[in-house]
């Protein structure tokens, strides 16, 4: 017979786990940084929303850029490491200009990924080599740039930009947050058959909430393809219960 005070002790413990909520695993963030230089003056100025809108007579808007993005460190361990930037096209922007408009039309077709929501934001890459600016506008450009994935470090940076998922390190349990399941672990990659697996985080913020952010697995083969193999809610904040995201 188990001894009642071992049964009270054990029962004491899942009590205190429900009301702490879930484990938290935690992973160090890989140490990356990304060239920015060639972009600060590719004639896309910040303006006063904090935009990089591109000049007309720019390279970028001659490729059919809207606006520009730095990207982010976490981008640095692409292979070959040739500086990158985002190339944002706004559909929205080209409202008044005709059916053949170089940014609306083409990247409605090609991309790399897209932000949903009332007005598509339209993603691709421009990267900076052999001294000039070239256009990364759909995933197969990208992958005649960057495969074979021969690391866990490059196949995170590949992830985060074929995806437009988020990477999430030191996440802890926060008083304000509802979570789902028992534990929660950072981004991470894992060296698999013919690649890498990788967790990433999904914000789910357009709509009425709640507003979930979700747990994201994908595979990420050499090759430079992309599987999802799952997705589950994680944890939302909520105090944004109410808020509905147009």
């Amino acid at each position: 017979m188990v001894p009642r005070a071992l049964v009270l002790l054990v029962m004491a413990a899942l009590l205190a786990g429900c009301r702490l909520g879930p484990r938290f695993d935690n992973h160090p963030q890989p140490t990356l940084t990304v060239d920015h230089g060639p972009f600060e003056a590719a004639g896309c100025p910040v303006d006063q929303d904090d935009l990089r809108r591109c000049l007309p007579e720019s390279p970028f808007a001659l490729m059919g850029c809207d606006a520009m993005r730095l990207a982010p460190d976490l981008l640095g361990g692409l292979e070959p490491g040739f500086p990158i930037a985002l190339c944002d096209v706004y559909p929205d922007w080209h409202e008044e200009e005709s059916s053949h408009s170089l940014g609306a039309m083409e990247a409605s077709e090609y991309y790399v990924y897209k932000h949903t929501g009332p007005t598509p934001i339209y993603v691709r890459y421009v990267i900076y080599k052999n001294g000039a600016f070239v256009l990364l506008a759909d995933a197969e450009a990208m992958r005649g740039i960057y495969a074979p994935i021969e690391s866990s470090e490059e196949a995170l940076s590949f992830a985060l930009a074929a995806t437009g998922l988020e990477a999430r390190y030191g996440l802890a349990r926060h008083p304000d947050y509802a979570y789902e399941g028992n534990r929660i672990e950072d981004t991470h990659v894992t060296e698999v058959y013919n690649g890498y697996r990788l967790t990433l985080f999904d914000l789910r913020l357009f709509g009425c909430g709640p507003h979930w952010t979700y747990e994201v697995d994908l595979h990420v083969r050499n090759d430079g393809e992309i599987t999802e193999l799952g997705r589950r809610p994680v944890f939302r904040d909520k105090a944004l219960d109410g808020l509905c995201v147009e």
